[in-house]
């Protein structure tokens, strides 16, 4: 079994199924989100496109997470729930709990217990193919989506949106700007090699810093009794797989409450 820390586990959920373009999940929880937790939604969209489901914020997918779990809503989504309501840690002896902090490591510890001991070159190439898989479909996946896209926003935007994507993942630096004018002849091939041009020339532990910030930021838009509300759904994750209740990057950092990292 394999978890993650719950807050950047949410954030990424959020990041990869509703912030960058995905039409399934806009269609499946964005809507759902904007009919449930939006204020005054029914006269919003009317005008707009937000009826697709694309322009969710942060703080309105915290929302629903605590909205859906505490409720039990037929809506809820195994991507944003405990990972011990899933797995039954409790139940199951597993013989590994493995955590994505330190995924190499721990598949490396997994595969010797198989006696099938591995190298420290072959976890290398691991995490360069894996960091390779993560850029291709972040950007292949929404240029097959490209026509359902376009329903809710341009492509533009669209770009953008896998762009600062890429950013929040700590795949390139927020300062590198969004590189082209003429995006109607911007392939998926270019996308990906420009991309992985910025991230071979990028110190790692900049981009490490970097997650961490955009982490702090998003957190600095939710309200502490929100954040109090996901302790609580998820308090069996934290306390089983060892997670701080009150990790320092919402606590104990003095972050301004800026919103242009889920702009574009």
């Amino acid at each position: 079994m394999f978890v993650r820390e719950p807050f950047a586990r949410l954030l990424s959920g959020y990041t990869d199924k509703l912030f960058a373009p995905n039409p399934y999940f806009w269609g499946e929880i964005g809507q759902h989100i904007i009919k449930t937790v939006r204020l005054n939604s029914s006269s919003t969209t009317s005008s707009n496109k937000s009826l697709c489901g694309h322009d969710v914020s942060f703080p309105e997918f915290i929302d629903y997470v605590i909205q859906s779990e505490t409720l039990n809503s037929s809506k809820t989504d195994e991507h944003f729930s405990p990972m011990y309501n899933k797995c039954d840690p409790c139940i199951i002896d597993y013989k590994v709990i493995g955590k994505m902090e330190s995924f190499s490591t721990d598949v490396a510890y997994t595969l010797g217990l198989l006696v099938n001991p591995v190298s420290k070159e072959s976890i290398e190439e691991w995490s360069r193919e894996t960091l390779a898989d993560a850029i291709y479909d972040s950007i292949y996946s929404p240029f097959g989506w490209k026509p359902k896209i376009q329903q809710c926003m341009t492509w533009y935007e669209a770009l953008r949106r896998i762009w600062r994507k890429l950013q929040i993942r700590g795949i390139i630096l927020l300062t590198d700007a969004f590189p082209w004018q003429a995006y109607d002849e911007i392939s998926y091939e270019l996308f990906i090699d420009t991309v992985n041009a910025l991230h071979d020339k990028t110190d790692k532990q900049e981009l490490k810093n970097q997650k961490l910030y955009i982490l702090a930021h998003a957190y600095s838009l939710i309200e502490l009794e929100d954040i109090q509300s996901i302790v609580n759904i998820f308090k069996q994750d934290f306390e089983l797989f060892q997670y701080s209740t009150r990790p320092n990057f919402i606590f104990e950092q003095n972050i301004p409450k800026h919103r242009h990292i889920f702009s574009v």
